[in-house]
């Protein structure tokens, strides 16, 4: 692994201003909009792969004292370009929050990997709904053609 990050004996994620260990994010450069949800990934049962990317998997999680669902995303920190998408996703993530954005928990580290806590939305992938959009401007476009 390269030394543009720092890994503690207790397993801790240090990198840009950000302190993320087994049990959630400790600190963070941006300021935080609410308080993190203390979750603990030892409380979380992997239920389903929801998809994968070029910077890691979604994985669909319970949360098993609420029983509340997830998306857990999993971001190896071995890869410099993964490392580098991943914290200007925290950076968003902990300093906007905005209706179009899914929330963020929280973050863990564990066994060379980042896992990032967020609201799960049962919508399909942003793959999907793009082509839905792009179908749906399509057949909009195709009626106003026809009404003219």
């Amino acid at each position: 692994l390269e030394a543009s990050f720092k890994l503690t004996d207790t397993g801790t994620f240090v990198r840009a201003g950000f302190t993320i260990s087994s049990s959630g994010i400790k600190s963070t450069p941006v300021g935080r909009l609410g308080d993190f949800s203390h979750l603990n990934i030892d409380q979380l049962e992997i239920l389903e792969d929801l998809g994968s990317g070029e910077c890691g998997s979604v994985r669909l999680a319970k949360h098993m004292p609420s029983g509340k669902l997830l998306a857990l995303k999993q971001i190896s920190v071995a890869d410099r370009g993964q490392r580098h998408q991943l914290l200007n996703e925290l950076r968003v993530l902990c300093g906007l929050q905005h209706v179009n954005l899914l929330p963020m928990f929280d973050a863990f580290y564990r066994d060379g990997a980042l896992f990032l806590a967020l609201k799960y939305k049962d919508a399909g992938s942003l793959e999907h709904l793009l082509r839905m959009h792009k179908a749906n401007v399509a057949r909009s476009q195709q009626q106003q053609q026809q009404q003219q």
